[in-house]
């Protein structure tokens, strides 16, 4: 069946194993993620008093979380999921990858490449990007034996 909605479709990979997926439509502002046995919609909308802040919504129209950019630095922010935070940094380069540290840039705990061409990075408005920031912080989110169920 096919929607009257573009939508793309993402993997978070490790070697062969999908991990992840996650499915952005940014005509409706939503995000589709599914790892394993957990499936999640989510829906992002601009925070209209704070420009660097985007709120995620779930499918019942709950706060779950929010994206904020840091104000001196348009590669670094933060994700909240469930009041957990999620520090991260974009590197711009040939293969842009998101970083998630917990308290020196210089150490992530995880790292993924975005696989998308580096004039399509964040721009603080609801890029493809910000759905991969948010749904790569949720995979985070989940207990370990969810993530490694997806792994099986």
């Amino acid at each position: 069946m096919k929607s009257r909605y573009p939508s793309t479709v993402y993997a978070l990979q490790d070697n062969a194993y999908t991990l992840m997926t996650c499915t952005v439509n940014p005509l409706l502002k939503s995000l589709r993620a599914e790892c394993g046995d957990d499936r999640r919609n989510f829906f992002l909308e601009k925070e209209k008093m704070a420009r660097y802040e985007t709120i995620v919504r779930t499918e019942y129209g709950l706060i779950f979380g929010n994206l904020l950019f840091d104000r001196v630095s348009e590669n670094e922010g933060s994700v909240w999921i469930d009041n957990q935070p999620f520090r991260f940094r974009v590197e711009k380069s040939e293969q842009p990858t998101i970083h998630f540290f917990k308290s020196d840039p210089n150490q992530p705990f995880f790292s993924c490449d975005l696989g998308v061409p580096p004039n399509s990075l964040p721009d603080q408005e609801h890029s493809d990007e910000n759905y991969l920031l948010f749904a790569s912080a949720w995979f985070l989110s989940l207990p370990v034996g969810a993530r490694q169920l997806a792994h099986a």
